[in-house]
């Protein structure tokens, strides 16, 4: 047995989570690696199953090409609007929508919901071996607040451990982002207006 083989047969499985902000262009993992860490994957998928069906792809080809499946973390983007509750983020949605004249990518996995309802979704990802976990595409300035406060901590009981590098990171980009994302949204809000 390879040493790069044993060492895929001791480590486990560990749920990751990344973040992409829109306006600075890159994503950011937030998981704190132990031990090596595994190459990354991004896909995009259109439901749960077909996510499912490109990790096992994914880390089938990986063992044809005489890697580990553990080798390769697979994470699946998720679009999000959260909100404390489901009506008010369906409403900020529907909102969203009016305003950009456009769905959401169509191509993408969506969730639109309460913080908690996000760390399930998250959590069910993992453990039902969909992927190993999900890079967050936050729809708004409120979502990625509500994410990094309240649902990243709620992912504890699924064994995330963050980076606090990765975390500080994104704390600064937080603020130029916020302002850029206001004043997008106030120049849409004006433009909806004046034509209407």
């Amino acid at each position: 047995m390879s040493t790069s083989t044993l060492t895929a047969t001791c480590r486990q499985r560990q749920l990751r989570v990344a973040v992409e902000l829109t306006g600075a262009g890159s994503w950011f993992d937030l998981t704190a690696d132990s031990g090596e860490s595994p190459d990354t994957l991004r896909i995009k998928a259109v439901d749960l199953r077909s996510a499912q069906r490109m990790a096992a792809g994914v880390r089938s080809d990986a063992v044809h090409a005489g890697r580990a499946p553990l080798d390769i973390a697979v994470l699946v983007d998720l679009d999000a609007l959260i909100a404390d509750t489901a009506r008010d983020a369906r409403a900020a949605m529907n909102q969203r929508t009016a305003l950009t004249d456009r769905p959401s990518r169509p191509d993408t996995l969506q969730y639109v919901g309460t913080p908690a309802g996000l760390a399930g979704l998250i959590g069910d990802i993992f453990t039902a071996g969909v992927a190993d976990g999900v890079t967050v595409r936050p729809l708004s300035t409120t979502t990625l607040s509500a994410f990094m406060n309240t649902t990243l901590p709620s992912l504890r009981r699924w064994g995330l451990v963050t980076d606090a590098a990765g975390r500080e990171h994104l704390d600064s980009l937080r603020s130029p982002l916020h302002a850029t994302s206001h004043l997008a949204a106030d120049r849409l809000s004006s433009q909806v207006t004046r034509s209407a």
